[in-house]
């Protein structure tokens, strides 16, 4: 049967009873690596079900020393739909370890990075990493910190990652980076590279806005940028390329700035992924997604 960890209102019998239909079976236990914290929630019919508008949620760190207490439940697959059911919006059911040694379900915050960064100070190595890949005086990248959690996974990240200068202009690059992203719907990234290279290479806010929304005929481009977005497009929606497309890139760029520029769209996508996959925090400093008066999806 599927265990469930409770730290809050489905410990009550009365919750237990009008969501399951029963009492269920429990036995105390510890969540290991992670913390309490509050919730406030809206959902008026929710509220009127547990009493009460401020909640208990947890969110995880990552550190043995964070531990919450609770009560481990034995439930039915159904009655475990029925939990999915009764919590409101804002939790996420997400394995997780307890302190007995056994792994079970618990609700914890659904915003929350969903795996901690690696905390300062960094080790001598993985801070000249950092120190190799960031500007003077600016930390590491939630990103990369986070990435930095599994070693193997960071060391062959940052092989493939492209993060030299290449055979394309610092601005076709950008463009091709901050397309695709927007394409992937990762403000993290897009954010990120508007914040350090927008104005170094020159895009307007019409341009930044471009990459976003808007397609190849934006009349903001230059033709060899209209086949960048064209590219990535492709690339994006199909993993081809039409004959048409690659004979106006031949035609433009050589083969060694084509190979690049498609590298550069792949690789994209797996940052995309992870900073979408893992729920990063935005930077700072980085902008999100300039809002749409269509309300269309980034991208069209």
């Amino acid at each position: 049967m599927p265990l469930l960890f409770s730290y809050g209102t489905l410990q009550q019998e009365a919750v237990q009873r009008s969501t399951f239909g029963r009492r269920l079976d429990g036995h105390p236990d510890e969540l290991v690596a992670f913390e309490r914290a509050t919730l406030t929630v809206q959902d008026p019919e929710f509220v009127a079900r547990s009493g009460t508008a401020v909640h208990a949620i947890v969110r995880y760190t990552g550190r043995e020393d964070t531990r919450v207490a609770g009560t481990v439940l034995e439930l039915s697959d159904a009655e475990l739909a029925a939990a999915d059911r009764y919590e409101p919006a804002g939790y996420a059911r997400v394995p997780a370890r307890l302190a007995s040694g056994k792994q079970a379900w618990v609700y914890a915050d659904a915003t929350a990075p969903r795996v901690p960064p690696v905390p300062p100070p960094f080790a001598p190595e993985l801070q000249a990493a950092f120190d190799r890949i960031m500007p003077p005086g600016i930390p590491p990248l939630h990103l990369f910190t986070t990435l930095a959690r599994v070693p193997r996974t960071y060391e062959r990240f940052r092989a493939g990652s492209l993060l030299d200068r290449g055979p394309v202009s610092l601005r076709h690059r950008e463009i091709a980076i901050d397309r695709t992203c927007a394409r992937c719907g990762c403000a993290y990234e897009w954010g990120v590279h508007v914040a350090f290279f927008a104005e170094r290479v020159a895009l307007t806010p019409e341009q930044v806005r471009a990459t976003v929304h808007g397609d190849a005929d934006a009349p903001v481009w230059t033709d060899e940028e209209k086949l960048l977005i064209r590219m990535v497009d492709e690339l994006h929606d199909s993993a081809r390329l039409s004959d048409e497309l690659w004979h106006a890139l031949a035609a433009a760029f050589t083969l060694e700035q084509v190979f690049e520029l498609i590298a550069l769209v792949g690789f994209y996508h797996t940052v995309s992924f992870f900073a979408n996959g893992l729920r990063l925090p935005a930077e700072t400093y980085a902008p999100p997604f300039p809002a749409s008066p269509s309300g269309a999806e980034p991208g069209g």
